[in-house]
């Protein structure tokens, strides 16, 4: 992403810069100059996009919470 973007980017036209399988996603609030877990070059100008499957073993009310210093988007069911 470039510095004072307005908006997402269709992220379909991009070409990815890496790649990190995980069973949970979960990165603690840090300082971004050490870049990116897995992918250290990833410092300024990135984003994120993850999919993942969620099953409740039980009926219930749930949380989801995300954290970026320049927003974020969280989609359920699309």
């Amino acid at each position: 992403l470039a510095p004072n973007t307005a908006r997402l980017p269709d992220f379909k036209t991009m070409t990815p810069v890496g790649q990190v399988e995980t069973l949970q996603l979960d990165v603690p609030d840090r300082d971004w100059q050490s870049g990116f877990p897995a992918i250290p070059n990833l410092i300024e100008w990135f984003a994120i996009e993850f999919f993942a499957q969620f099953t409740a073993e039980q009926e219930g009310a749930y949380q989801f919470r995300t954290s970026s210093d320049d927003g974020s988007r969280l989609y359920i069911d699309d």
